[in-house]
């Protein structure tokens, strides 16, 4: 019986993400990085890859191909693939509007991650929170995550929480939401493990000591550190609460979100090309070329994620 339903999920999701690929052809035409991708020989009994896609063994998942190999063209191919996406899927940044009525957070469930694997025996209503978040990222940016939270409530969608710069717990929304806003909360919370890293965060020195910016976490950045060079360029002035300034009504409360949700807009979106204060802060990722090349690697992993959602 277990085997007879997990045979016709299979043909269900493989029957979907081929309507999809055939609608791409149709809208998009000869040339799209999408229009490659169609229904293909299995790789191996358990995953299933498309045509234009590489299978990645040790994450166990399928990638799009990046095409390009240096700061400028993987830039323009991720521009290109977002204007894709968006004519399949629609907008990348749609999103629900939050109801009126706070509701605080209350965990429900927790278990652990090992080297990006969970070694447990964990409900099934919980784990696609966490599998959805792996297949976006790659598993070098995500090593310092040993635990999942799936809590319910409506104050946030998504946290981290990191002890030491050794260990950090992933805290994710039991609630089911639309595509776009799951590649959105994924994008932020992963920009705060960036930034909090031992490479970004001297978690050893003393407050006292910190003459940048010592974090909720304990630690104190770097001089060179990405969240460190973007509060002195964006956070030393008063600046207005508005859309000339800040990305996001959330990105106003604090540097660290401000960092965050600028690079969820940096992945996002095609390369601004006006002198705001808010374009300067996506272009502020640009001058990083491991950066440029992080967002086309997501892009091709949301790319790949996107018609396996069902």
């Amino acid at each position: 019986m277990a085997l007879w339903l997990i045979g016709g999920c299979l043909i269900f999701l493989l029957a979907a993400a081929f309507t999809l690929m055939i609608v791409a052809l149709f809208l998009l035409g000869e040339d799209s990085l999408l229009a490659e991708e169609a229904v293909s020989e299995t790789i191996s009994q358990e995953n299933v890859c498309f045509e234009g896609e590489i299978y990645n063994e040790e994450e166990q998942i399928c990638i799009l191909e990046v095409k390009c190999d240096s700061s400028e063209d993987c830039a323009a191919w991720g521009d290109q693939l977002i204007v894709e996406l968006e004519g399949v899927y629609g907008p990348l940044d749609d999103y629900t509007v939050m109801d009126d009525v706070l509701i605080p957070e209350e965990i429900i469930y927790m278990y652990e991650i090992d080297d990006n694997v969970v070694r447990e025996n964990v409900e099934e209503d919980y784990l696609w929170q966490w599998y959805s978040f792996d297949w976006m990222t790659p598993d070098e940016m995500t090593t310092m995550i040993d635990a999942v939270e799936i809590f319910e409530g409506n104050e946030t969608n998504a946290y981290v929480k990191v002890a030491g710069g050794t260990s950090a717990t992933l805290g994710l929304n039991a609630e089911p939401f639309m595509p776009s806003e799951t590649i959105q909360n994924n994008l932020h919370e992963l920009a705060h493990l960036l930034s909090l890293t031992p490479e970004e965060v001297d978690y050893s020195l003393p407050e006292r000591y910190c003459w940048t910016n010592y974090t909720e976490e304990g630690g104190c950045f770097y001089e060179d550190s990405y969240l460190y060079q973007f509060y002195g360029r964006f956070w030393l002035l008063d600046y207005e609460e508005t859309s000339e300034y800040f990305l996001s009504e959330y990105a106003t409360t604090h540097e660290q979100e401000d960092f965050a949700e600028s690079f969820m807009y940096f992945v996002l979106y095609p390369k601004p090309e006006g002198s705001t204060v808010a374009d300067q802060k996506i272009l502020f990722f640009y001058e990083f070329e491991e950066m440029v090349m992080l967002r086309a690697e997501l892009l091709a992993r949301i790319a790949t994620w996107l018609p396996r959602t069902g």
